[in-house]
């Protein structure tokens, strides 16, 4: 089974054409913490083994879009 990558799901709700989330937070499956936490616009910023992360859930309500991951 192929997973998604954290890059490709920010992306997914970076294009779309509603409404994007304010903030984004990431979190560390394994360790259960948070590793980064960030205004959306500025995802781009994110270090690539963060984008490259492998995704095992999120969630997302009007504001924030939170990342469960894998590091």
């Amino acid at each position: 089974m192929t997973k998604i990558k954290v890059k490709e799901l920010i992306v997914l709700f970076d294009n779309t054409e509603y409404r994007k989330p304010m903030e984004l937070q990431v979190c560390d499956a394994k360790k259960n913490k948070y590793i980064m936490d960030c205004s959306f616009s500025s995802w781009k910023n994110i270090r690539e083994t963060i984008l490259n992360a492998d995704v095992v859930c999120c969630d997302v309500d009007s504001n924030v879009l939170r990342i469960e991951c894998e590091v």
